[in-house]
């Protein structure tokens, strides 16, 4: 029975090994120290994300790939990323790359050993496969309502990697559009229900509350030692701020929607 401020017997980030072994280093600093190395590998999105490498043979996607000034998108990959580590929800660990004169790519671990899109998936997934995504699913929505993540209709903005189980698994990725791209540096405490991504069946209402829940309930210090460990070339001061404090203020409306 579910009752409220209880831990939902879910896990969430159910990540390939190597991604496993590393989740809690990147996800608690701001730069694991790595070198990477550019791959021929790339995508066709906005940003353009590539295919990296470190010289041990680890592999992650940086972004943006295009050469353009990233840091804000960096940032905001970035704090996505551990705010969900905090809450255990499945978004891949994420470090921060200096890729010179002080303009940084968000690097992402891969989630799984083989994945696909949600937009390749839902058509090759049964039944029971779908609905093991919905737990992930319903919680992400309160996450992403507290973040404000726009771009959620994109297909392949939802990874599904299949266990040799059969089980089916996502990883939620891509958070340029959010936060402080939304807020503009505006006071904006006032939370609204996001569209459920993916469309995989009807939300389970007792994840969503603890979730809802979790985020109410983040210490202060907890948000601000997430924000505070990117580099003030990386995030300046003001975005910093108005980040810092839209996410506190969002906490209890996110939690007073359910």
């Amino acid at each position: 029975m579910y009752c409220q401020g209880t831990a939902l017997p879910f896990d969430f980030r159910r990540f390939a090994p190597a991604t496993a072994a590393i989740e809690a280093a990147w996800s608690t600093t701001a730069s694991s120290g790595d070198a990477w190395l550019d791959t021929p590998t790339k995508w066709g999105t906005n940003t353009g994300p590539a295919l990296v490498r470190t010289a041990g043979g680890f592999q992650a996607v940086k972004k943006p790939g295009l050469p353009m000034a990233g840091n804000m998108i960096a940032a905001r990959e970035k704090i996505a990323a551990d705010l969900a580590y905090l809450l255990e929800l499945p978004v891949p660990p994420v470090t921060l790359w200096d890729t010179g004169c002080g303009v940084y790519a968000a690097v992402s671990a891969l989630a799984f050993v083989s994945s696909l899109t949600w937009g390749q998936a839902q058509k090759l997934l049964t039944g029971p496969q779908t609905a093991e995504l919905i737990p992930a699913m319903s919680a992400m929505i309160p996450f992403e309502s507290w973040i404000d993540a726009q771009d959620r209709q994109n297909e392949g903005n939802v990874l599904v990697g299949i266990e040799p189980t059969g089980r089916a698994v996502g990883a939620w990725i891509d958070y340029t559009f959010s936060m402080d791209h939304v807020w503009q540096g505006n006071m904006k405490v006032a939370c609204a229900v996001p569209p459920q991504y993916p469309p995989v069946g009807a939300p389970d209402a007792a994840v969503i509350m603890e979730v809802a829940e979790k985020i109410a309930t983040i210490k202060d210090a907890e948000v601000e030692e997430i924000i505070n460990r990117i580099p003030g070339n990386c995030l300046p001061a003001a975005s910093a701020a108005s980040i810092r404090d839209n996410l506190l203020a969002r906490r209890a409306p996110v939690r007073a929607l359910w």
